[in-house]
């Protein structure tokens, strides 16, 4: 089944589909973080993928390539779980909000884990050309 980009998402599409699956950014502590990660975050049909040490803002609460072992297998775990509902016909949501957000910013990323942040948009990118439905023309 595909992955859905869904520019902003509430409770009430969390609960209104419950066989679907709902990404959200989380980070290692599961402590604080932005509104769609404290919403998201304990729910049975969501699925975290954790970028970062801490719910902070600032530069320190993102990871540094010095963990960059660590924080690939935890991505790749995190990633797994994604492609294992696909896989099993489930459908997964990307709230496209939750990369607009002061608790995750991509320049801070970028800046802290150089590598880390690479790895991650290369993963993402070949999970979403995998799996994000393909357009096809029509036949008249």
């Amino acid at each position: 089944m595909p992955i859905i980009k869904q520019s902003k998402i509430d409770l009430n599409d969390l609960n209104e589909n419950p066989n679907v699956f709902f990404v959200y950014m989380e980070n290692a502590k599961k402590t604080g973080g932005d509104f769609i990660t404290k919403m998201l975050r304990d729910k049975d049909n969501t699925l975290p993928v954790t970028l970062k040490k801490s719910g902070g803002t600032e530069l320190d609460s993102y990871w540094t390539d010095k963990d960059l072992d660590f924080v690939q297998e935890t991505l790749d775990n995190d990633l797994r779980a994604i492609e294992e509902i696909l896989l099993n016909r489930g459908v997964v949501v990307f709230p496209l909000q939750m990369f607009n957000t002061e608790h995750f910013v991509e320049e801070k990323f970028s800046q802290a884990g150089k590598r880390l942040f690479n790895d991650f948009v290369v993963k993402l990118e070949m999970l979403m050309i995998r799996y994000l439905p393909k357009n096809r023309s029509r036949v008249l």
